[in-house]
Formats: structure tokens, sequence, C-alpha cells
């Protein structure tokens, strides 16, 4: 589960500049939420 949590933050991080905040900001919760329901089964 961090592995996935450090690539979502990682891409995010090199494509803010392209994506904006609010868009990276929608991304990151995104890729949280999945990497928690996948936690939880």
């Amino acid at each position: 589960m961090q592995d996935k949590l450090m690539s979502a933050v990682h891409f995010i991080e090199v494509n803010r500049d392209e994506m904006g905040d609010k868009k990276s900001l929608n991304m990151l919760l995104k890729a949280v939420k999945k990497i928690i329901n996948e936690g939880e089964k």
C-alpha cells in the first residue's frame, strides 16, 4: 500500500506544473481513496 501511495505522490509531483494545483489535488485524493479501498478488501 505504501508503494502505491509513493508512486501516486511522485507522479503528481512530477506533473504538477502541467496539471495545475486543483487537478493534481483531485488526482491525489482519487488515488488515496482507491488505495484505501484496496486495503480494506
